[in-house]
């Protein structure tokens, strides 16, 4: 069984357990600039060669990712013996000397600059109905609201889900008139507010979404802007 708890607001603690007995650990560090480390994985001796060191690995990556935290470090040195076989089979690049670096920034821009570029056509209007990310909201949530309001294909709607985690708000759809996209951001809102979110929504003029946005990272996630 795998556990969390942070330590601090920049300190998260992963536990791997049997029993009542705990088996394994790691602990993520939250550096700033939407960077963190991984330190002290260690899993017990016996049980080593049983993948509980990859689980934690990846569990901590997927907390790390969904705090916008993007780009991973880890030494050697630091963990426990065998952590390189681990981190090389999580797509982290060695740096030599035992540092290991896994950056996922250069990745999520690209799908952001190119998810910018379809959405300018979503609709043809003026005036974008925009979701904004927080961290209470899950991604089912906002799948489903998605398709029940704008009648989203999954593919369109995981899309503008992907966009609003990542990169902080995504444009949903777009209307001629402000008017309209007021209307269609309320019923947005009460499909969120039904399913027990308080999700931000807003409406925002096509020639303010210039570019995609990266929004600095924090421990945890920002909350939507007021």
């Amino acid at each position: 069984m795998l556990a969390s708890g942070a330590l601090s607001p920049k300190c998260q603690v992963f536990l791997a357990s049997k029993g009542d007995q705990a088996v394994g650990m790691l602990a993520a560090v939250a550096l700033g600039d939407r960077e963190a480390e991984l330190m002290g994985l260690y899993v017990k001796p016996e049980l080593r060669g049983r993948y509980i060191g990859q689980q934690l690995v990846a569990v901590g990556e997927s907390f790390l990712f969904h705090s916008r935290l993007f780009v991973i470090t880890a030494d050697e040195r630091n963990n426990v013996s065998g952590t390189a076989g681990v981190l090389d089979r999580h797509e982290f690049k060695s740096l030599g000397n035992g540092r290991w670096r896994r950056d996922e920034l250069a990745k999520i821009g690209k799908f952001l600059a190119e998810y910018h570029e379809r959405c300018l056509s979503f609709g043809g209007g003026n005036w974008a109905v925009m979701v904004y990310n927080d961290d209470v909201t899950t991604t089912d949530a906002v799948i489903a609201a998605l398709k029940a309001v704008f009648d989203l294909g999954e593919q369109a709607a995981h899309e503008v889900m992907y966009v609003t985690h990542y990169g902080g708000s995504a444009p949903a759809w777009r209307y001629s008139t402000e008017k309209e996209a007021q209307q269609m951001a309320a019923r947005l809102r009460l499909e969120f507010r039904n399913a027990g979110y308080g999700t931000q929504v807003a409406v925002s003029p096509v020639a303010a979404l210039d570019s995609p946005v990266l929004l600095p990272a924090s421990w945890p996630t920002d909350s939507p802007p007021d």
